[in-house]
């Protein structure tokens, strides 16, 4: 299963961002979105490696 969770797909992973934006994201600004955004990718990117 640990495999599995770490081929997660860009596009899956933008779209739960998208998810939780909607969730919290009228409570942070552009620049608190843009920062989460990357720090989860750079945590994909990571584990891929």
């Amino acid at each position: 299963m640990k495999i599995f969770k770490k081929r997660i797909d860009i596009n899956d992973a933008v779209e739960n961002w998208m998810l939780n934006e909607k969730k919290c994201g009228k409570l942070r600004g552009k620049r608190g979105r843009l920062f989460r955004l990357f720090s989860t990718l750079g945590k994909m990117w990571k584990s891929r490696m």
